[in-house]
């Protein structure tokens, strides 16, 4: 099914100013929330698991702030307002986004994630359904072995805790 025949007409700067301020609250939100929850903060050399988290929710919440403020500050000086058609695929990928954040922790990584790059990959325009499973499935395997035993940073397992320890 997809979702980019369906279009509203908006001003791209309005888009910007909506992306930027959810940028900026997504990096507080792992600055301040997921990272002092989830993140082992055990130092080897004054590195720990979570310098790159810290320094990545960082990097958003300044581009964020930027993007928004930029864009408001556009769109308060405009002499003529641009419309352009979005198509509603960005949205229904947010929706999809939002609700794999809501069953991230009971349904844990293994199980929940190969479902949004499937949903992903379908709403982005794959055509092939086993081309969105292997790549789900491959892209689940890599993230958890470069978190889990690359980086040491436990993810949740859900109800397959009891097999993976």
């Amino acid at each position: 099914m997809r979702f980019s025949t369906y279009s509203i007409k908006i001003d791209p700067r309005l888009g910007d100013a909506i992306a930027g301020s959810l940028i900026f609250l997504f990096g507080l939100w792992i600055k301040f929330w997921a990272i002092p929850r989830y993140v082992n903060h055990e130092a080897t050399w004054g590195l720990s698991s979570a310098t790159v988290p810290s320094a990545l929710s960082l990097v958003l919440i300044v581009l964020g702030a930027y993007l928004a403020v930029r864009s408001i500050w556009q769109l308060r000086h405009a002499k003529s307002r641009q419309k352009m058609f979005v198509g509603l695929t960005p949205f229904v990928i947010l929706l999809v986004s939002l609700v794999y954040a809501v069953f991230f922790n009971r349904v844990g990584f293994l199980l929940s994630t190969p479902w949004l790059v499937f949903a992903a990959f379908k709403l982005l325009g794959g055509e092939k359904w086993w081309h969105g499973i292997i790549l789900g499935i491959c892209v689940t395997g890599i993230l958890w072995v470069v978190f889990r035993i690359g980086f040491n940073i436990g993810l949740p397992a859900g109800p397959l805790e009891w097999i993976l320890g």
